[in-house]
Parts: C-alpha cells; sequence; structure tokens
C-alpha cells in the first residue's frame, strides 16, 4: 500500500489476507478429516470403538467451537484419536508376532523397537499393522524349522521388524521361495532309483542361508537323471557302483553347502558317465570274445585273462567311481593290446601265405577282413575280432599243415611268431631251440634274416 492508502483500506486487505490464510487452513482440516475418516472406516472393530470413545469427547468440544481457530485448534486430538487405536493395534500384531517367533533379542531391542513404531503418524501406523498382521498370517503356517531360522535372521538384524513392509516381508518371501525350492529338490529326489539318497531339505536350517542364490530344479532333474541312466548301465554288468555315487552326494549333503549342489552333481555325472561310456566298450568288446573257445589254441590265454579280468570289475570292492574308471581302462588296454596282436599275426599270416609257393588246388583259406584294394588296417580287427580269430585260426592250420611237409621237428607256433618279427623287421637270434624253425623258413622264402651268435 501507499503512503496516500486510507487506513480503512489497509484493514480490509489485512483482513482478507487473514481470512484466506483461515480458509486455506480449513480446507486443508478438512481434507486431514476426511482421510481420517477412511483410515477409521479401514479399522477393525476394537479399533473403532477405541477411535469413537475418543471422538465423542471431540465431537463435543467442536460443536462449542465459535471461530475457525477454536476448530482448527482441534487437528492435532483428532490426529491422536486416529492415531492412539492404530498404534495399540500395531503394537499388539508386532507382540504376536514376536511371541510366535521367539526371537532371542535384548529388552533394549525390544523397546527400542516399539519407540520407533510410536514416533511414526497414522499412516504410517496402519501399513504396519497391516504388514505385521500379514506376516504373522503367513509365519504361523511355517515349519518350526522355518521359524527358528526367521528368529535368527532377526536376531541378526533386528531392524527388520521397524520397516515390516519394505524389510521383513521380502525377507518372509525369501524364505518362502527357498522353502518351496527345497520341497522341489526333496520330489527329485524321492523319485530316483536305488543309487538316490533320501534326503531331507526342507528342515534343514543351513540351507535357508544364501537366499537370494537360485537353484536351478531344472537342471538338478537332468543331472540326476543322467547320473541315474549312467549307474543303470554300469549296475546292469553286476558292479554295484549306485552305493559310491551315494556317498559322494550324501558327503556333499553333510556339508549344507546348497550353492554347490549342482556343481557336485556336475562332477558326479562327468565322472560316471565317462565310467559308464568306457564299460560300454569293453562289454560290447568281451562279448564279441566271451563265447569264442579256440580250445587251448593260438590266443586262448589271452582271451582267458581277459575274460577273468571282466569278470573281476564285477567281484572287486571299489572305493571310488575313479578307481573303477582305472580297473575299466586296464581293460580297456589289454583288449587294444590283444587287438593289436591278433592284427600283427594276421597280418603276418596273410604275407607269409603270399610268399609260400604251393599249388592251386591248395589255395589258402579266404581272409574276410580288409579288401583286395586295401591292407588289413587295425580298425579291421578291432571292429570284428571275432572274425579276425576266424581268419587267424584258419590260416593257422593251413601254414601248419603245408610247413609240416618240410619238417615234422618244427614248432609251428614258434615259427609264426618268428616270421612275425622277421616280416617285422626285427633280428631274430638264432639259437638251438629255433635252428629248426629258421632254417625252415629259409628254406621255403626269400628271407633276409639277421643272425647274431649262436
Amino acid at each position: 500500500m501507499t503512503e496516500n492508502t486510507p487506513a480503512i483500506v489497509e484493514d480490509v486487505s489485512d483482513q482478507a489476507d487473514s481470512l484466506s490464510d483461515t480458509l486455506e487452513r480449513l480446507s486443508e482440516f478438512r481434507e486431514t478429516v476426511t482421510t481420517y475418516q477412511e483410515r477409521v472406516e479401514n479399522m477393525g472393530e476394537n479399533e473403532q470403538d477405541a477411535f469413537y470413545q475418543s471422538a465423542n469427547l471431540l465431537r463435543n468440544e467442536a460443536e462449542k467451537a465459535t471461530t475457525p481457530e477454536e476448530l482448527l485448534a482441534l487437528e492435532d486430538d483428532i490426529e491422536e484419536a486416529v492415531r492412539s487405536p492404530l498404534q495399540q493395534v500395531a503394537e499388539e500384531s508386532l507382540e504376536a508376532l514376536l511371541d510366535l517367533i521367539q526371537p532371542n533379542i535384548s529388552e533394549e531391542v525390544r523397546s527400542q523397537t516399539f519407540e520407533k513404531l510410536e514416533s511414526k503418524i497414522p499412516l504410517e501406523l496402519d501399513r504396519a499393522r497391516t504388514a505385521y498382521l500379514e506376516i504373522y498370517k503367513t509365519v504361523d503356517g511355517f515349519s518350526e524349522t522355518l521359524k527358528n531360522v526367521l528368529a535368527a535372521i532377526i536376531e541378526n538384524d533386528y531392524s527388520l521388524l521397524q520397516s515390516p513392509e519394505q524389510d521383513l516381508k521380502p525377507t518372509i518371501k525369501q524364505l518362502e521361495t527357498r522353502r518351496d525350492t527345497l520341497k522341489s529338490l526333496e520330489t527329485v529326489f524321492e523319485g530316483s532309483g536305488d543309487w538316490r539318497p533320501s534326503l531331507d531339505f526342507v528342515n534343514i536350517q543351513e540351507f535357508y542361508s544364501n537366499r537370494s542364490t537360485e537353484i536351478e530344479i531344472s537342471e538338478v532333474e537332468n543331472k540326476i537323471e543322467s547320473i541315474t541312466t549312467s549307474v543303470n548301465t554300469i549296475e546292469d554288468g553286476g558292479i554295484p557302483v549306485g552305493d559310491i555315487v551315494s556317498e559322494k552326494l550324501k558327503s556333499w549333503y553333510e556339508t549344507g553347502d546348497l550353492d554347490q549342489l549342482v556343481s557336485i552333481l556336475r562332477d558326479i555325472d562327468d565322472g560316471i558317465s565317462s565310467t559308464a561310456d568306457s564299460y560300454e566298450d569293453v562289454t560290447e568288446s568281451m562279448e564279441e570274445l566271451e563265447d569264442y573257445d579256440l580250445d587251448g589254441g593260438m590266443f586262448q590265454t589271452e582271451l582267458d585273462e581277459l575274460q577273468s579280468m571282466y569278470t573281476q570289475l564285477e567281484l572287486h570292492s571299489y572305493s571310488s567311481v575313479g578307481d573303477l574308471e582305472d580297473s575299466i581302462e586296464e581293460l580297456s588296454i589289454q583288449i587294444g593290446q590283444f587287438h593289436t596282436q591278433l592284427h600283427q599275426r594276421l597280418k603276418a599270416q596273410v604275407e607269409l601265405v603270399d610268399k609260400l609257393d604251393v599249388e592251386e588246388s591248395e589255395s589258402p583259406p579266404e581272409v574276410h577282413l580288409g579288401t583286395e584294394d586295401s591292407a588289413l588296417l587295425p580298425m579291421d580287427v578291432k571292429d570284428n575280432p571275432a572274425q579276425a580269430l576266424d581268419d587267424c585260426s584258419a590260416l593257422h592250420e593251413w601254414i601248419t599243415t603245408h610247413l609240416k611237409a618240410d619238417s615234422e621237428t618244427v614248432n609251428q607256433d614258434q615259427l609264426i611268431t618268428i616270421w612275425q618279427s622277421i616280416s617285422g623287421g626285427d633280428e631274430v637270434q638264432v639259437t638251438e631251440e629255433n635252428r629248426e624253425t629258421i632254417l625252415t623258413l629259409a628254406d621255403r622264402l626269400p628271407l633276409s634274416v639277421v643272425l647274431s651268435g649262436t
């Protein structure tokens, strides 16, 4: 206003400003009352009774108010009337929750928690009360194990109680999710074959640590299925490997480290799958040889030794899958050496037959492995060892028959062995025991033999 403005105008202006402020405060007061009204409508019956006992007094005071200032002065009292029953129920809900969970917390911590609750505004009290009630309903359905887990969590971080909506409820949700995961794991293990131990997951407190880590149930199922297939493959052959695999899983279980489950199953699967593959290979090779009887003839000793090793796989006691795989690998090496020996003998026989000068009517038996266009390969013998043995026996008999015409004193097995060494480029030392055999070969074949000493 200017100096020339009449005083009455200034008074009216000041009154208008004051009235405007009062109207604004009344409008805000009305909105607050409306909010409180909604809050009361959402209260439980006991809370509403407590509110109306306080509200009756406030209503009388409001009816007596003759000015806006007297009415606005009731705002704090109204807030307290709404706040009081909400605080009471929130505290009762928190107390009930603590009685249910029974965490080992000090009286000082309990006091701090309730003091934190008392400082909340009605809206926060209402949310806290609702959260405590929801949490109580959920936790009431928990097993004792899960309640103990929750108690330990609260003991470690009691501030969770002070923010039930933001912190405690998400923790409860994590526990529920982990519990459901553990139930699924129990189902996976219960559905297994004899090797799978029946393991309790849900009631083991250690399995609720690291709750944010997800457990891939589908991968666990896949690994269990793969391990079961491998175990069955080996046990069908009479080797009790299931107990060994089960013990390894139990050793992990005793650690309680759920984060390592998938890794352990991968290790078990890798080991047992490799062993099962090796076992299938040696079984296939032995099945081709186990019914082959040379009646004490060539390679009978080798075949008997292989069969003995194969039988021992079932009879031996193993401390680990690795021990079993070592035994299978040893047998596999022996089978490979036998195939190599058989190939070298058959190849030497074929070459010897080609060197012998015989009449057409006395032609040697047919060799069924290899072709005219390709030499006899080790793979030919490995793929069909039974046929190789047949061909080798037939050639041995034919060679023996034709070389006997020259000397009855020649050891036929020795003759082929010496020929095999010579044709392979090795030197052969002449002794009293092999002299006749070497001379017989030298007489029948154009050999270049390196003799050293007698």
